[in-house]
């Protein structure tokens, strides 16, 4: 299930995984990049792949075991990617295959606008967020840093079989101890 709200604090998941029952967790939230435009090439390729707009996201690291995340090539970013707003992102298969990267060993990179992005990993499939699929995922602090991300949006979690009505009452509670009232829970 997941919570939605604008007042999703930035450690809201290290508040989650503190709850008994809760397996994993992360955020997620849609990046204004204002227009910028996804391209794998510096200059003007006749034969590659040109720019193009994609789906910008910006997620907490326990977000791919949240969702089932599988790789098909290279890694996932970690705390310390988000921590020092690293430009690192992975791409979902969709978006890798419109800006032209199909392997990370010989260390692509993608500018978004002009800003150069080392593609650290291709997500190859989730069994929740689909949407991560078609997007380029970048950690939340690089997110922050770069575009002004104000907040996250969702927080993603994983429950033990048997925890999702505990866990529904008490994230809102985790997350918004003061107002509990302004998030939505959906199981």
């Amino acid at each position: 299930g997941g919570a939605r709200s604008a007042v999703l604090p930035w450690d809201a998941e290290a508040r989650l995984r503190r709850l008994n029952g809760v397996v994993a967790a992360g955020t997620l939230a849609d990046v204004d990049v204002r227009g910028a435009l996804v391209r794998s090439v510096p200059i003007n390729d006749p034969l590659a792949a040109g720019a193009t707009q994609l789906p910008m996201k910006a997620v907490s690291p326990g977000v791919f075991q949240a969702v089932h995340a599988e790789l098909s090539a290279g890694r996932f970013f970690d705390a310390g990617h988000s921590r020092r707003a690293d430009r690192v992102v992975v791409l979902g298969v969709n978006a890798a295959r419109r800006v032209g990267i199909s392997r990370v060993d010989q260390q692509p990179a993608i500018f978004i606008g002009d800003r150069l992005y080392a593609v650290i990993g291709i997500l190859e499939g989730v069994r929740r967020q689909p949407t991560l699929l078609g997007a380029v995922i970048m950690p939340e602090g690089t997110a922050r840093r770069e575009f002004g991300l104000a907040a996250p949006a969702l927080a993603q979690v994983e429950t033990r079989i048997g925890a999702v009505d505990l866990i529904a009452r008490q994230a809102p509670l985790a997350l918004s101890p003061s107002n509990p009232k302004l998030l939505k829970v959906a199981a």
